[in-house]
């Protein structure tokens, strides 16, 4: 009983102290902050039902619960302009083992996944991979999740299982009996992986890929999913920028860093503590790893308010003096945004397309949203009521040739209709635009709408 009060002491400091965190953050809006308070939410609501009881959900994942090697690769090597990002890889398998694989951006987390499921090659041809006899492997990428472009959801279930057990899986991780019969692009993100949940279960694989699986799924959904896979003896190797879902899921954390697999003592808090490879570790005991980061933070904290108190009274210092607070002030939140993200990398933008050189990514967030890309001009699309408003912005010496200019109007036409749920896209450009896929020319404004987009696509007949 002690343990059982001291246990729900702890949980309700940690959500105490999350609150306050939360409050901080709400004075940040940079890309970083915004993940630290979508992964804030995300601990919040997992320490929630541990306050207020609630029963668990989980859906059955089979597997042979029969203890073996169920793969073994070595070798694994690739570089891409002249950077190396794997470097001679080597990792196992084993019958229940639940592996998350942190890093930074591009460091090669999704490039081993393609390869350990064959679909790019090592640039090694010495590489190795062991495969048991009756190894059944699924890879749920970031994009389709596993899912064939060409055939609607319902057909895929139904190529490993019977028409009324895929239309009940379906039914389970709630997809609407109406877009059964859709193609994959044709469904929002989030219904992407709700059907990839019902394929893991179809599928009845004993090795699962899981290139960041918690993606536009709501915290019912991914509640689900982490107690479905901790109950299976399903291996399953997964990357994850959610803090969460790994303490959850996973039983071993590894990182990607310059091209070499790290192994961490102490989980998570060996990774945010930097902590080396377990076999050269000497290790410190796991409640002295846990206050490493802690310590800082408080001391930033006091700090801050120290300077927040002295700002309230700005008669009694320099201009001098007030300016280096101002800018020592800046330094403090910035810095305990990255802490209060729990020391991760920042999240890869979750939609990324490619052509010819020129690349597009874009993030939905609840606040709008986000696009980049690697040419030289402002992309911006501004949404309101599923119509999205596009702005490209050339200025000083910032000019795209009308070819990159055009690939990548396209691009963003894709990812408006495939990922982001709009209904209609427009753009004001006096030029000549008939090369691209906007449909309609009126008085400068170049319009087309999700029915024409999917028409080109043939997804209508």
């Amino acid at each position: 009983m002690l343990s059982a009060v001291k246990q729900q002491k702890e949980v309700n400091k940690r959500y105490k102290k999350l609150k306050k965190q939360e409050r901080k953050l709400k004075k940040i809006t940079s890309t970083k902050a915004e993940a630290a308070k979508r992964r804030m939410r995300r601990e919040l609501a997992g320490l929630e039902p541990k306050r207020i009881r609630r029963e668990k959900q989980e859906l059955e994942i089979n597997s042979d619960n029969k203890k073996q090697l169920l793969l073994k690769v070595s070798g694994f090597t690739k570089s891409y302009r002249e950077k190396t990002v794997l470097d001679n890889i080597s990792l196992s398998l084993n019958t229940g083992d639940k592996i998350a694989i942190v890093g930074k951006n591009a460091s090669g987390k999704s490039t081993l996944f393609k390869m350990i499921a064959g679909l790019l090659e090592s640039d090694n041809p010495k590489r190795e991979i062991y495969f048991a006899n009756d190894a059944k492997l699924l890879y749920i990428d970031q994009n389709l999740r596993g899912l064939d472009i060409k055939t609607t959801i319902v057909n895929h279930l139904s190529s490993y299982v019977s028409r009324q057990r895929a239309e009940m899986l379906l039914s389970l991780v709630k997809i609407p009996y109406e877009d059964w019969q859709k193609l994959p692009p044709m469904l929002s993100g989030g219904q992407r992986m709700r059907a990839a949940i019902a394929l893991i279960i179809a599928s009845e694989a004993n090795i699962l890929l899981l290139d960041e699986p918690t993606n536009d799924l709501d915290i019912e959904m991914i509640e689900i999913l982490e107690n479905s896979l901790v109950k299976s003896k399903t291996a399953v190797l997964f990357a994850s920028h959610d803090a969460r879902f790994i303490r959850a899921v996973g039983d071993q954390v590894w990182s990607l860093q310059n091209g070499k697999l790290l192994r961490y003592q102490a989980g998570l808090k060996g990774y945010f503590a930097k902590r080396i490879q377990i076999e050269d570790a000497v290790l410190l005991p796991e409640t002295q790893v846990g206050n490493i980061e802690e310590d800082i933070q408080e001391k930033y904290e006091l700090e801050l308010r120290e300077l927040d108190e002295k700002l309230l009274d700005p008669l009694h210092f320099s201009g001098r003096e007030l300016y280096r607070f101002k800018e020592r002030s800046s330094y403090l939140i910035n810095e305990l945004s990255v802490i209060y993200d729990a020391a991760q990398p920042e999240p890869l933008a979750r939609y990324q397309l490619k052509h010819l050189g020129v690349e597009l990514y874009a993030d939905k967030l609840s606040s709008g949203i986000i696009m980049q890309t690697n040419a030289s001009v402002d992309t911006k699309l501004i949404e309101k009521d599923k119509v999205g408003h596009l702005i490209l912005k050339e200025t000083g010496d910032n000019h795209l040739l009308p070819w990159a200019r055009d690939i990548l109007i396209d691009l963003t036409i894709d990812m408006s209709f495939l990922y982001l749920d709009l209904e209609l896209l427009q753009f004001f450009y006096k030029g000549d635009l008939s090369e691209t896929k906007f449909a309609i020319r009126n008085n400068g404004w170049w319009i087309i709408s999700r029915h024409r987009y999917e028409e080109s696509k043939a997804y209508f007949n």
